[in-house]
């Protein structure tokens, strides 16, 4: 039975089948995978659990790519420059659709952004206004390039998002492909969905090739209300853009 496997028996599983990278690995690993995040992600169900549990020594084993990491890989990746590649053009589009919807729907807003990095989003959207801008990340490194953006307006704080807590409201809050970084997304979304003030709006970007997060933004739509959707494309890469009200205010 399912219900009897224990953590050293999927270990077990795992090498008994070498399984490998996901992304390039072995078609069982793959399997896996795929068959978790397209059907059972979010599931409660003791099966649920076991591929869940098979899933997480998977993504632990290889780094991927699209799964949580430690503080301590973050301080690296930002140290070497890992994520200056989305100051590339190929970013551009799905960037201005997050700021798009900013300036339709909540103009001159406070806003926080989950995540924030080095601040990509935050110095393309400056330029717009704001009434205030919070910008939170695990990463010492990437918030240090952000000390001279500082300002009574504009804050950037070091801290885990899983477990940040903010005494204030927001019109505005912003997951940038971020979500699949964190070891409970939907609570995690849930939680900040309490931080909304009224008629607020939380704003999630989603990579399309990665089958976590699209199984993470099909979960959040059962929790909250979709108020808009948009996919931008530049070949090969995909992003789809959504708006979400807390479903207590739809």
């Amino acid at each position: 039975m399912v219900d009897n496997f224990k953590t050293k028996d999927m270990k077990f599983l795992i090498k008994k089948n070498k399984i490998s990278k996901f992304s390039f690995g072995s078609s069982l690993a793959k399997a896996f995978r795929s068959i978790y995040y397209s059907f059972l992600f979010g599931e409660r169900k003791i099966y649920a659990n076991f591929f869940r549990n098979v899933i997480d020594i998977i993504e632990k084993k290889y780094k991927l790519a699209d799964s949580p990491v430690g503080e301590d890989v973050w301080e690296a990746q930002y140290i070497n420059g890992r994520w200056k590649k989305l100051n590339n053009l190929h970013e551009v589009a799905h960037y201005s659709a997050i700021i798009g919807y900013i300036q339709y729907l909540k103009p001159k807003s406070s806003i926080l952004d989950v995540g924030c990095g080095e601040g990509i989003l935050f110095r393309r959207f400056k330029p717009n206004g704001y009434f205030r801008y919070i910008g939170i990340d695990i990463s010492q490194t990437a918030i240090n390039t952000l000390a001279q953006d500082q300002d009574e307006n504009s804050r950037f704080i070091v801290t885990d998002a899983e477990t940040y807590v903010s005494q204030e409201l927001f019109d505005v809050i912003i997951f940038n492909e971020v979500l699949y970084y964190f070891l409970n997304p939907l609570k995690t979304v849930i939680r900040y969905a309490d931080l909304l003030k009224d008629s607020g709006i939380i704003i999630v970007s989603t990579y399309t090739r990665s089958d976590r997060a699209k199984a993470i933004l099909r979960q959040i739509k059962t929790k909250l209300s979709l108020l808009d959707e948009v996919k931008i494309t530049h070949s090969p890469r995909s992003w789809i853009v959504s708006v979400f009200i807390h479903s207590k205010m739809a």
